[in-house]
């Protein structure tokens, strides 16, 4: 396209001569070089997500939380279109599981890993050493104030559907189905379907992602002190009345 259709176009020449502009070009090839120009136009006012995205984002096995990482299925999953998404109280894969691969791709079927992360809206979950993909991101050494920000490829795991991972058992070291049973004392828990063996729960559910703040201790300019809190500040006649 020539750059003299690039230009902008003052409103007086289009509206009193717009045999000077036009000449010898069709209308329809006007209409559509202009289309063109429009979209570039707004391409660049409004650019697409990825590309807005100054923060470079985390690996999947750096990410403290879903809204670090670097993919959009597991920071802004989307909610799958032929089926709903399993409900929370169905759900027998959980944060640091050890599974094996059973279905998907064919290079990773067999690998085992443990659980990074589960995208319950989109029934899907992120195993470590698994479904690696190459994602561009934003470098985090470029100048984040630029308009395009200099991309840098990172290997990251992408999420798999959960029906594709299997738990496996702790006492035959092989795939198994999970089953929810009820001990004596009411506990509940999740039984291998193999071999009946309990597989507790990861101690890694048990560790908060961020630490609360000074320790988890009050700060001492927030607390109330004990010899003020003991302060009588209403008398005996106002709590009568």
């Amino acid at each position: 396209m020539s750059s003299r259709w690039l230009r902008p176009l003052p409103p007086s020449t289009l509206l009193q001569r717009p045999w000077q502009w036009l000449g010898s070009r069709s209308l329809a090839s006007f209409t559509k070089d202009m289309g063109a120009v429009n979209a570039e136009a707004r391409r660049k006012a409004h650019p697409p997500m990825h590309l807005q995205r100054k923060v470079p984002g985390k690996s999947s096995r750096d990410m403290l939380n879903r809204s670090e990482s670097a993919l959009d299925s597991i920071r802004t999953p989307k909610r799958p279109k032929r089926e709903e998404p399993i409900p929370p109280y169905r759900w027998r894969i959980v944060r640091g599981d050890y599974v094996q691969v059973i279905g998907g791709r064919r290079a990773d079927i067999g690998k085992r890993g443990h659980i990074l992360e589960v995208v319950r809206k989109s029934n899907r979950v992120v195993v470590e050493g698994v479904n690696i993909v190459r994602k561009m991101v934003p470098s985090p050494h470029a100048d984040s104030s630029a308009a395009e920000t200099l991309q840098v490829p990172m290997h990251t795991e992408a999420p798999v559907h959960v029906s594709n991972v299997a738990v496996v058992c702790p006492q035959t070291d092989r795939p198994t189905r999970i089953r929810i049973r009820w001990l004596e004392d009411g506990t509940r828990v999740r039984v291998s379907q193999c071999s009946g063996a309990i597989i507790p729960r990861p101690q890694i559910l048990l560790q908060r992602r961020k630490p609360r703040l000074n320790g988890g201790q009050a700060l001492a300019a927030w607390a109330t002190s004990p010899q003020v809190a003991r302060q009588r500040t209403r008398t005996e006649e106002e709590m009568k009345g």
